[in-house]
């Protein structure tokens, strides 16, 4: 709930918590399981809180904020754990890419992540749900990606180039032959360990320094 903070000679002021707005996640995905995401409102989430309109305003700005932040809180923990990867303490960055990758693709097409995927894109045109989508999932993993990328380039562990274009580049690597295919039913067309291998060699034969060290940019 909302806690109270006393200043001296002040009205109490509210104070946002996490335990409030685990609670406003928590509505809005009962909504949207019971209505759709195209369907849920901010009155029927307020409803479901036991609340009003102004809570939910007060910790997300708009619907489709708050939306997106509710689907994307139920994968969040796995998410983080692909995070953790790019943190490991191996100086090898084929072995980084390559545990990445193996955890990517499973995570990637789960059923609740390609389920995320097609809400996003089927209300893209109609609305911000899509790119509030996308900002608090994909846009953050494949930054972090582009940041493990440049550190490793300015660490001369890889050639120097544009790091989110490298990022880019690898993701449709691991993701060629596999995520489509799952977005529209359909099986994937090869073996995600082969595609994640394959993917890491050819990255790595591309963006990998030679023996005698970093290119001269």
């Amino acid at each position: 709930m909302y806690s109270w903070v006393q200043k001296r000679g002040k009205t109490p002021v509210r104070v946002r918590t996490d335990e409030k707005r685990h609670e406003i996640l928590k509505a809005a995905r009962a909504v949207i399981e019971e209505v759709g995401s195209h369907r849920a409102s901010m009155t029927a989430i307020a409803a479901r809180l036991g609340g009003s309109k102004a809570t939910l305003y007060g910790y997300f700005a708009t619907k489709e904020r708050l939306l997106a932040a509710a689907m994307v809180d139920a994968v969040e923990a796995r998410g983080l754990d692909l995070l953790t990867i790019l943190n490991s303490q191996d100086t090898d960055a084929g072995r980084v890419l390559t545990a990445f990758g193996a955890a990517y693709l499973p995570f990637v097409t789960s059923a609740e992540i390609t389920s995320l995927s097609r809400t996003a894109i089927a209300e893209a045109a109609t609305s911000e749900f899509g790119r509030e989508l996308y900002a608090l999932g994909p846009q953050r993993v494949w930054a972090a990606v582009s940041a493990y990328l440049a550190g490793q380039m300015a660490e001369g562990k890889l050639r120097r180039a544009a790091p989110d274009l490298a990022a880019f580049q690898f993701k449709g690597l691991i993701e060629a032959g596999i995520l489509e295919p799952r977005l529209f039913g359909v099986e994937p067309r090869f073996d995600p360990k082969e595609v994640v291998a394959d993917a890491v060699a050819v990255f790595m034969a591309s963006y990998g320094v030679p023996t005698g060290g970093a290119d001269e940019p």
